[in-house]
């Protein structure tokens, strides 16, 4: 046997940096999963928080009764990068306004609205392509039951649906 071979602390050497270098690729692991995840999270907060901006400018128009200056809010927003679609639609599921000529009038199945909290979550559109999308209640409050009606009867006068492409933010 060689020198190397018989040496105790060259044993121990080896092992020790097989060891770390194991450790390190674990570590390395697990951290790019909790760095997705949380850059995900992130992604997401931000288009909520977008949303929430884009809800106050909606509601605004709305309370003037501007519908052309909805539309031009709804057209705008659908126009900037990384958004594919924005969609305002009734409790019922009907796109009354959208940035896409084609999503007008279109149901919007219930699985894709989900409820009437506002939440943001990644999922297939309704042509099959991976978004993060978001969905915001637009509640009926006092100043809107001329047009919409009693709180009672109409909690929720529609929806915000803005479509982020999820194509960039997965990889």
């Amino acid at each position: 046997m060689s020198w190397f071979g018989k040496s105790l602390n060259h044993k121990f050497t080896i092992a020790t940096i097989a060891g770390f270098l194991i450790s390190s690729v674990v570590f390395l692991v697990l951290f790019l999963g909790f760095y997705q995840n949380k850059l995900e999270q992130e992604k997401a907060q931000a288009a909520h928080d977008v949303n929430r901006l884009l809800q106050t400018s909606l509601e605004n128009a709305m309370l003037k009764r501007d519908i052309d200056g909805l539309i031009t809010i709804v057209q705008h927003l659908g126009e900037q990068e990384n958004v594919s679609a924005v969609m305002i639609v009734n409790p019922q599921g009907k796109v009354r306004f959208a940035s896409r000529p084609d999503l007008e009038g279109k149901i919007i199945g219930k699985e894709f609205i989900e409820g009437l909290e506002a939440h943001t979550q990644f999922m297939k559109d309704e042509t099959g392509r991976e978004v993060l999308r978001s969905v915001n209640p637009v509640h009926n409050k006092p100043p809107c039951q001329v047009c919409h009606g009693p709180l009672e009867k109409h909690p929720v006068n529609g929806i915000l649906l803005v479509d982020y492409d999820a194509t960039s933010m997965r990889h």
